[in-house]
């Protein structure tokens, strides 16, 4: 938490997903993928 304005904000929270292992795979080739595109978004702005 930070105190930012006189409010409080989450500066930084995980979340976690229960991926079935048969799908593992393709969860994360999805994920380096939309990884990959922030990455870029990042770099061209």
């Amino acid at each position: 938490m930070i105190l930012e304005n006189k409010t409080w904000k989450i500066k930084h929270y995980v979340l976690s997903l229960i991926v079935p292992n048969e799908h593992a795979k393709e969860v994360a080739k999805l994920k380096r993928k939309a990884d990959q595109n922030s990455l870029t978004e990042l770099i061209d702005d």
